[in-house]
């Protein structure tokens, strides 16, 4: 994984080791830290195909799992599965 660099717009950024691209708020927060941060994975023409924001390594999340989840629970919900 590479560490976190400046990418402009108060922002800073880095490459996990399988290429998911992680930001946050430049100079928040340790260096030695992921947390907070949104987190994006794209595609070969630059189309966003996943994401999640973390705000704690306690739990705090929210993204496309969450989204499918709460999705299933509402069809469930209303017997359409």
């Amino acid at each position: 994984m590479s560490g976190w660099e400046l990418v402009g717009n108060g922002l800073e950024a880095k490459v996990t080791n399988k290429g998911k691209v992680m930001i946050r708020d430049a100079g928040k927060y340790p260096a030695n830290d992921d947390y907070p941060h949104f987190m994006g994975s794209f595609d070969s023409s630059g189309n966003v195909v996943s994401f999640h924001s973390s705000d704690s390594r306690h739990g705090s999340r929210f993204g496309e799992n969450e989204i499918v989840a709460v999705a299933l629970s509402y069809l469930r919900g209303k017997g359409m599965l």
